[in-house]
């Protein structure tokens, strides 16, 4: 069956997605079945999931565990680095990931020194960077429900390896509860009020 009327594009829930109303004389099966058409073709396109990753020489070992673990769940990683366990400094591997965090290159990062302070420190210093030191489960939970954190550190030299996997796993599958249908209207309260003290600064030194 072929639509009699024109068809029109519709707003997507995907950038590179295309979908179409149209109009086959008041079928809406048809209608939908062209939408899902549309919809399926559209999904391949989706972007993957980029995690951007990076560690010292105190979390190296630590980092590259994780790496395997973060592709296990279906994600991408960009690995900034350190590529060894020689002495490094945590700012040059802190900065990039998250810049590339802060510009939408990944949708979040993770960072590992030998107490996750360091990283922490710098990550933050960033504009956008909600850095969050998860040496336990309950803070990577609480820092993505609560704070919508979208850097997680921790720390090589305090975390056995099965810990830091479920930190990790916990970092990644939380969602953020800011929906304001579900009482997450304060969380986003809180937040707006991080951002303000984050622009008053930011405009202050520039």
């Amino acid at each position: 069956m072929k639509p009699s009327g024109r068809l029109k594009p519709i707003p997507s829930r995907y950038p590179m997605d295309i979908w179409l109303d149209a109009d086959f004389n008041g079928c809406s099966s048809c209608r939908i079945y062209v939408r899902f058409r549309f919809f399926v073709s559209g999904w391949r396109k989706v972007k993957e999931k980029l995690i951007a990753i990076g560690s010292d020489h105190a979390g190296f070992d630590l980092k590259e565990r994780l790496k395997q673990e973060i592709e296990k769940m279906g994600y991408r990683v960009i690995d900034f680095g350190t590529d060894s366990s020689s002495s490094c400094d945590y700012p040059d591997f802190a900065r990039p990931v998250a810049e590339a965090v802060r510009k939408g290159k990944a949708e979040k990062g993770v960072l590992v020194c030998g107490t996750g302070v360091g990283m922490s420190i710098v990550a933050n210093k960033i504009p956008g960077v909600r850095a969050a030191l998860c040496n336990d489960i309950t803070c990577a939970k609480y820092a993505r429900a609560h704070n919508d954190a979208n850097v997680i550190t921790m720390g090589g030299r305090l975390l056995k390896e099965d810990e830091a996997l479920s930190i990790l796993r916990m970092f990644l599958d939380t969602e953020f509860e800011g929906d304001a249908r579900s009482g997450g209207e304060r969380h986003r309260r809180r937040l707006a009020k991080v951002d303000e003290l984050e622009k008053h600064y930011f405009k202050r030194n520039t």
